[in-house]
């Protein structure tokens, strides 16, 4: 209801995407334990290979998309949302996202695994260590200047969701883990 009151989307654009993710929900449901059961006979490379190809599907569907809508215009009061909307380094940057999670997953779920329980201070720690970690990398990318070159521009915006999720989800509960802040958890969550 907020998207329609405030004017960013149609009542359209609502109902399909409650249809679509509805239906990728249900898809989802249905094909889950096998693909969790084929994903777990893979070893790591092939479980990067298929994190990538995934990654580069997500990135071809995002082109596609953008190309579709490139040409229609938009109405005059949707054009500040419409520039960050029609932005490929912010499809650069999600689609690193994309991967830097499925990265920080497969890692974390050989050398990262760890319980959530302990102290409770020790887990603060751990939590602001980690929080602290993601801001300095959103910081960083805050900082790095405009670059001339957009080709430069969306791999640094990839990059930068890389690191991101790639922080959050492995790189800091390994060093947690290493330091002894966090316990190790089971072998197969």
């Amino acid at each position: 209801v907020s998207r329609v009151y405030l004017g960013v989307h149609f009542i359209s654009d609502v109902v399909a995407a409650w249809v679509v993710g509805g239906g990728l929900y249900w898809m989802f449901g249905r094909v889950e334990k096998d693909l969790t059961n084929w994903l777990n006979t893979l070893g790591l490379s092939e479980k990067f290979l298929v994190a990538l190809g995934m990654t580069l599907a997500l990135g071809a569907g995002g082109l596609g998309i953008r190309s579709l809508v490139a040409g229609a215009a938009d109405p005059p009061s949707w054009v500040p949302h419409s520039l960050t909307a029609r932005n490929w380094a912010g499809l650069s940057r999600l689609i690193g996202e994309f991967f830097g999670a499925a990265a920080g997953i497969i890692l974390a779920r050989r050398w990262a695994q760890f319980e959530t329980g302990g102290a409770w201070w020790k887990r603060i720690v751990a939590w602001a260590y980690a929080v602290l970690g993601a801001w300095v990398i959103r910081e960083f990318f805050q900082t790095v200047p405009s670059l001339a070159s957009e080709a430069l521009q969306l791999v640094v915006s990839f990059l930068h969701g890389v690191l991101f999720n790639g922080w959050s989800l492995f790189i800091a509960p390994w060093i947690l883990l290493e330091a002894g802040w966090l316990s190790q958890g089971p072998d197969d969550p």
